[in-house]
């Protein structure tokens, strides 16, 4: 029988099925093209995972009104999967830790997603894989699998500046409304 693996720094055990049930090696091929995971952790409506797919794929046009069109296509690789069925932030990120990886940011669609899927507001879980030591979380002030809310609106111009590193996840995770979601650009 394997033992339980250890998340680090937290000496206790993590239940084995937690961490060896997700299968890490769907989401290394999105992070090994500089894509945005899009990992689908609810599986009860298919209609609702391909709405959200459109949208958070969408041209995004970062202009300000009256200038030339700056559009940008968000790098999103959906991730449609059972082995991530109902897998949290925090799970996500402790699969990483015992894997010894630190590869970048990922999306969830969780069962909040579906149901606002045809909603006017759909919100997603954006989560922090970058954090690979304490240093790291003390000079990012973020933490392997931290998480916030976002609109899907904001996804792109999160995507981007993260993606070439001109801001941090905490930049955004601490500016979310007091509901918890992100929903401003704070480059305009």
């Amino acid at each position: 029988m394997r033992p339980a693996p250890q998340v680090p720094g937290s000496g206790s055990p993590r239940p084995a099925a937690n961490v060896i049930r997700v299968d890490l090696d769907l989401l290394r091929l999105s992070f090994a093209s500089d894509a945005t995971p899009l990992i689908r952790v609810d599986f009860t409506d298919d209609a609702a995972w391909h709405r959200i797919i459109t949208r958070v794929t969408e041209t995004a046009d970062f202009a300000a009104p009256g200038e030339e069109p700056q559009e940008y296509d968000p790098n999103i690789d959906p991730i449609d999967h059972r082995s991530f069925d109902g897998i949290s932030p925090m799970e996500l990120g402790a699969a990483f830790q015992v894997a010894g990886e630190a590869p970048g940011y990922a999306l969830i669609a969780d069962a909040r997603s579906m149901s606002e899927a045809a909603a006017d507001e759909l919100t997603l879980i954006y989560v922090d894989l970058s954090i690979d030591d304490e240093e790291a979380a003390d000079l990012f002030d973020s933490h392997m699998g931290n998480a916030f809310r976002v609109a899907a609106a904001e996804i792109a111009s999160i995507e981007a500046n993260l993606s070439i590193a001109n801001m941090d996840f905490s930049e955004f995770a601490n500016v979310a409304d007091p509901d918890g979601v992100y929903r401003t650009s704070l480059h305009g």
